[in-house]
């Protein structure tokens, strides 16, 4: 699931132009530089990965990312004017976070999990090395000035466990075949139109457009065990099928 960049504010520049008029300034001046994302007089923003730790080895499986942030408030303010000091999170998975010069437009189309939650859970992570990173952004997406960011690198090992998708004869049952809403997830790896049992799900490594677009993309729909198949209900997770 992706979402839109939104540009920082301009208020700032505003601010600019007005401390400029009253001061008698006259002629053509040079734009000062961005504006910091922290709150004049406050102590920066601190971030850090609890867990995992950088280097770990880890089992295939579910992997759970936690932070601790300092001297930040996590808002739910997603796309909203900017607020210096104030924001959320956004989480990424072996793409790192983009290089950005303060402005959200120069940044790099890639997926990522905006929430205000100290933790979020990667699910089915098969065996590789991978990247774990998170950002502080603000309410309009756009990372901090100076950015605030935090990464670990670590090995995963194994198989992800599977569904038991084969019958005691050896016979393999329809890989859209569940017995609970838990068995199914999107067959694609990008803008999904269809569910399939987790174990038959293939591994993602594509870098998905921040849109959203099919029946599934940003909590249009969700996957959901039906009369024994995993199918697309509509709305988010929890809404019932």
């Amino acid at each position: 699931m992706g979402r839109f960049r939104i540009p920082g504010g301009v208020l700032p520049l505003f601010l600019v132009a007005a401390v400029a008029i009253l001061a008698g300034c006259t002629g053509g001046q040079t734009p000062g530089p961005v504006q910091p994302t922290t709150p004049a007089g406050g102590s920066g923003p601190g971030l850090v990965i609890v867990s995992p730790v950088n280097g770990a080895v880890l089992p295939a499986g579910d992997i759970t990312v936690s932070v601790r942030v300092t001297n930040f408030r996590l808002v739910p303010k997603y796309g909203q004017p900017f607020v210096a000091g104030e924001g959320h999170l956004h989480y990424y998975l072996s793409v790192g976070v983009p290089e950005s010069s303060g402005s959200s437009s120069a940044m790099a189309p890639v997926s990522y999990i905006p929430t205000t939650a100290t933790s979020y859970t990667w699910q089915d992570v098969p065996a590789g090395t991978y990247t774990f990173s998170v950002e502080l952004a603000t309410n309009d997406h756009s990372p901090m000035v100076p950015p605030v960011t935090a990464s670990a690198t670590v090995t995963v090992t194994g198989q992800v466990p599977a569904t038991s998708v084969v019958t005691t004869t050896g016979e393999v049952t329809d890989p859209r075949s569940c017995t609970t809403d838990g068995d199914c997830v999107p067959e694609q790896c990008c803008h999904p139109t269809a569910c399939i049992n987790r174990a038959y799900k293939g591994v993602c490594t594509l870098l998905c457009t921040n849109v959203c677009s099919g029946p599934i993309d940003c909590g249009a729909g969700h996957c959901a065990c039906v009369n024994g198949k995993c199918g697309v209900s509509s709305g988010p997770a929890g809404s019932g099928p």
